[in-house]
């Protein structure tokens, strides 16, 4: 975005002064601040906060060496609630019991998508090498075969 500067009374300092594309960008979106996790947990209502507790309880209590993720263990033990409560469940049980393991939705995908892709390449490398490999004789050859 262009600034455009213009001299103040005294012209002493440049004053910066907004085209109207940036008055309506500045005018139009909101301000976001992000959270703590702690401010999070103090907005939510008691009920949510104690059941988010019991959820948080039971994963705890079931972990293993291998249950990777607290975000994966929320979605094995609990499908039926959203993303966003999976998401806050790994977050709060990552502060009070860190893994090593705390791999996300984005990274799951990730990983997925690119066990897909690996696949799809070896696949085609041979397909490719098998029709690198084929003899293609024409009718022409085979004529001359037969003589």
């Amino acid at each position: 975005m262009e600034e455009q500067q213009t001299n103040s009374a005294l012209g002493s300092r440049p004053r910066k002064q907004l085209n109207a594309l940036q008055s309506f960008t500045l005018a139009v979106t909101p301000e976001v601040k992000p959270k703590s996790l702690e401010q999070v947990l103090e907005e939510l209502p008691k009920a949510q906060l104690q059941q988010l507790q019991r959820y948080a309880s039971m994963i705890l209590r079931s972990a293993s060496p291998y249950s990777g993720s607290y975000y994966e263990q929320a979605q094995r033990m609990y499908p039926a609630i959203d993303e966003s409560t999976h998401l806050l469940l790994a977050a709060v049980l990552q502060e009070v019991e860190p893994r090593e393991n705390t791999d996300g939705p984005n990274e799951e995908r990730m990983k997925t998508l690119q066990a897909k892709n690996d696949y799809i390449n070896k696949t085609l490398n041979s397909v490719q090498k098998s029709q690198n490999n084929l003899n293609f004789i024409t009718s022409e050859q085979k004529q001359n075969d037969e003589e």
